[in-house]
């Protein structure tokens, strides 16, 4: 077997403890977190006259999160946060930017999909993408991605929580007569 000393294992409190978006992620067999593992992506050879100081992707941030996200997102990305837009108003301004990143708030519709000209990517912070119209964003080569186990410990919080509730009988005493 694999003697070798084992990669150590993130806090999943620490954002500070993030890898970079360049490495290669195992799971950490004792407790299901990522591993720091940094392993360096192949050079890709560009094509023919790539400008190499182009300006970065612009990012809208259409939902409230937390600003460590937001600094990591910073650093590939020009990022502008403006929550709590109706439809009409992505769709006023999604033509400017290469990504939308959502939470629940917002709905990524048809048309705002459609007035993405230069979108190729939505990112939905959580679990599940039912707020964002995959088949049109499939059909226009947009990416739809997530991030499923953004969340994970916070709902296993909650669960304990729920599961002591009931085990204290705390149902009752929130019951009104």
């Amino acid at each position: 077997g694999d003697r070798r000393k084992p990669d150590k294992c993130l806090n999943p409190l620490s954002l500070s403890a993030l890898p970079l978006p360049t490495a290669r992620h195992s799971v950490c067999r004792q407790h299901f977190l990522p591993l720091t593992r940094f392993v360096p992506l192949p050079r890709v050879k560009m094509k023919s006259g790539f400008n190499s100081a182009r300006k970065k992707f612009k990012v809208l941030v259409s939902d409230p999160i937390d600003n460590a996200g937001i600094d990591i997102l910073s650093t590939v990305a020009e990022v502008d946060v403006k929550t709590k837009l109706t439809e009409d108003q992505i769709v006023e301004i999604i033509g400017d930017y290469d990504a939308i990143m959502v939470r629940s708030g917002t709905t990524v519709t048809e048309r705002i999909i459609k007035a993405g000209t230069k979108l190729k990517i939505v990112g939905r912070a959580g679990v599940g993408v039912d707020n964002v119209h995959v088949k049109s964003a499939t059909d226009r080569g947009v990416f739809v991605v997530n991030s499923p186990l953004g969340n994970t410990v916070a709902v296993a919080e909650f669960t304990l929580g729920l599961l002591f509730a009931v085990a204290r009988h705390e149902w009752a005493c929130v019951q009104t007569p």
